[in-house]
């Protein structure tokens, strides 16, 4: 049996570069209404529709031929007019007319061009044609941080499957929190802007986590806004226009503070083949069904009666036989019989109690019943990360809703990536050891993205796992028992 404590790892934080906007604004003369920046430079256009392009030496422009209400630079520049016909830029001032109509155009610096109609229609260019995709949008992006559009009512969708500005239709449109007016797809980075002409970014993107965790805001106004690489532009509702650096946060980095196992195993003395560590204390069973409470010294074990499979601390202790038997403990040596046939339980600190049968059905308690929920689980964990469970197949599923050990049956399950056999779930942390005893945490999880960024290995070799609050406990393949703090790295 195995321990480790769970910490803020200064190292991971700082390895954790979050791109903001720095909200250092520079006024660069003129007066635009529209304002878009790619690989083909800055270009915008004004009130009277006409085009500008930025001068290279960033304070002037240069009128280009042609009228747009709206135009996009990226590998190439497009744009559409007040008739919503659309136009792609051929250099020396001329512009070809690009079959459809659309209100708003935009293309990435990969060339990838999609848009919308008046009736709010969405579609992408594939070759010389247009590809209607489902859903209704009144302005889009594309960028390296994938496909992003707001509706009329100002809700924020994201289009799966697009991240890292792929060549794909993508999967499916998923609502992402908040309400903002227009927004612009970059590098790790999508920003934008609301109805009030409030200016935000999305913070904790990555390809692991194309949504994000959160909206944060910046100083300043624009009612309008587009990013490029190191650069965000934006226009505010007196047609100025404005510039950003866009660069890392290392104060925002330093605040990230990631719990991990540090790995510093202590071994505990004794033999278990299943371990678990809750307010009630670090329990375990043997490969004799034995049960055992780990004593106040956390070096020797006081044996108790009765005979489990599996065990779980929580604020109170659960336990299942070999015969798919529940039993509640009730202290002074007492079991109580549950109703019911469960071959694993957990319970966590709040006391909620979770299980799975011998079919893979889950279930959760709910006062002197329990409560059938959808799916298909061999093992389940309960804790202020929410439910987490792994199939016989060995996937990872989160149950939304969950988090912070809610006194609820959760809305459905969404599947996490990567391959475990055992999982628990902590505070603001997630760990779990695979069919070969790796072990891992779950990095990057908050309120805001309760199924986290990515998992990480750390050294060891655990068959079973648990964690609460500053302390992971294992068992591995020998039946020995080991203990880690959760802290630094």
């Amino acid at each position: 049996i195995y321990r480790s404590p769970v910490g803020p790892s200064k190292d991971e934080a700082d390895e954790y570069i979050q791109k903001v906007i720095t909200a250092d604004w520079q006024q660069i003369p003129g007066g635009l209404t529209k304002i878009s920046k790619g690989d083909s430079g800055v270009w915008g256009v004004n009130s009277n529709d006409n085009i500008y392009q930025l001068n290279t030496d960033g304070n002037s422009w240069t009128q280009i031929a042609g009228g747009l209400v709206q135009v996009s630079s990226g590998a190439s520049v497009w744009g559409v007019n007040e008739a919503d016909a659309i136009y792609k830029y051929l250099g020396d001032n001329k512009w070809q007319r690009i079959g459809g109509a659309l209100t708003n155009v935009d293309v990435s610096n990969k060339d990838h061009v999609w848009g919308v109609n008046r009736g709010q229609d969405i579609y992408r260019r594939t070759g010389s044609s247009w590809q209607h995709i489902g859903g209704k949008l009144i302005q889009i992006s594309v960028g390296e941080s994938g496909v992003w559009g707001v509706t009329s009512a100002n809700n924020i969708y994201y289009r799966v499957g697009t991240y890292g500005d792929a060549d794909t239709a993508g999967i499916s449109w998923t609502q992402v929190s908040g309400k903002l007016q227009w927004i612009g797809s970059g590098t790790d980075l999508v920003v934008g802007v609301n109805s009030a002409n409030a200016i935000f970014y999305r913070e904790g993107m990555t390809a692991d986590n194309p949504t994000g965790t959160r909206w944060v805001k910046v100083p300043g106004r624009l009612m309008q806004i587009d990013v490029n690489r190191n650069e965000v532009v934006g226009t505010n509702s007196g047609h100025s226009i404005y510039r950003s650096p866009v660069g890392p946060s290392k104060d925002e980095a330093d605040e990230y503070i990631q719990k991990v196992i540090t790995a510093d195993w202590q071994q505990i003395p004794g033999g278990l083949t299943k371990i678990s560590k809750g307010d009630s204390g670090v329990w375990g069973v043997n490969s004799n069904d034995n049960i055992y409470q780990l004593n106040t010294d956390g070096n020797s074990w006081t044996q108790i009666a009765g005979g489990l499979v599996q065990v779980s601390s929580g604020a109170s202790v659960w336990g299942v036989n070999e015969a798919d038997a529940i039993y509640k403990y009730l202290g002074d040596n007492k079991w109580q019989r549950i109703g019911g046939a469960l071959t694993n339980v957990d319970v966590s600190n709040k006391d909620h109690v979770w299980g799975v049968n011998r079919g893979q059905d889950i279930y959760r308690r709910t006062g002197s019943s329990w409560q059938h929920i959808g799916g298909k689980l061999i093992q389940i964990s309960v804790g202020e990360s929410g439910v987490w469970g792994v199939t016989s197949a060995n996937n990872i599923y989160y149950r939304v809703g969950t988090y912070g050990d809610a006194d609820t049956a959760g809305i459905s399950w969404t599947q996490v990536s990567g391959k475990l056999q055992w999982i628990g779930s902590g505070t603001d942390l997630v760990v779990g050891v695979n069919s070969a005893n790796a072990i891992f945490y779950r990095e990057g999880m908050t309120a805001d993205n309760p199924t986290g960024t990515r998992w990480v290995k750390v050294p060891g070799r655990l068959m079973q796992i648990d964690v609460n609050r500053n302390e992971v406990v294992g068992t591995n393949s020998g039946h020995s028992i080991y203990r880690s703090p959760v802290g630094q790295a």
